[in-house]
């Protein structure tokens, strides 16, 4: 097995990196709802305009569903090179994995999905490829418009989603991330 394979077929690492992209997306969440919360109790009327750096949490929205997107994306493939190793080749992944369509790559992995959450995955595919980036994409796609008003029902089919994938890659996880401390620590133990 060559260096590059050993690393790429490291199911703990794909299983740490999505533990932890969730891990932001909900530090994320929780500013987002935070603003939400103080909207809702301000009790508006409907069509008012508010500026918007009177809520700057709810413009942690685009970071939450990029976050989000790359979190699953990475069980996704962690999912699909448990099952299938052979993905990872010599020097590179399969073209298979060269994608951040979460949709195809849950139908691969074998998952049984609602309405709610393909459009969900669909979605953040957008916002893992270009959305979440750029106000833009790269080029104009025949017959596609991309237009998601974000909800705070997102954090939910998120949590689903994440609660889908999770156990099915930790199952084929073995060992645990752990941190080697080097040096003082600031604020640690004195001698």
């Amino acid at each position: 097995m060559t260096p590059f394979q050993k690393q790429a077929r490291d199911l703990v690492s794909w299983h740490k990196t999505a533990m932890s992209l969730r891990r932001s997306a909900r530090l994320l969440q929780h500013a987002i709802e935070a603003d939400l919360s103080r909207i809702a109790e301000a009790r508006y009327e409907s069509g008012t305009e508010v500026p918007a750096d009177r809520y700057p949490g709810l413009q942690l929205s685009t970071g939450f569903c990029l976050v989000a997107a790359y979190a699953l994306e990475n069980l996704l493939k962690g999912v699909l090179i448990s099952r299938e190793p052979e993905l990872v080749r010599e020097q590179k992944l399969d073209s298979v994995l060269i994608t951040h369509r979460l949709l195809h790559l849950a139908q691969r992995a074998g998952f049984t999905l609602e309405v709610l959450d393909a459009f969900f995955l669909e979605a953040a595919s957008e916002y893992g490829t270009w959305a979440g980036k750029y106000h833009t994409s790269r080029s104009l796609q025949p017959g596609r418009v991309f237009t998601w008003a974000f909800s705070d029902a997102d954090f939910a089919t998120f949590d689903r989603l994440f609660g889908m994938f999770e156990p099915e890659l930790r199952k084929h996880v073995k060992g645990s991330v752990v941190y080697r401390v080097i040096g003082a620590v600031p604020g640690g133990p004195k001698e």
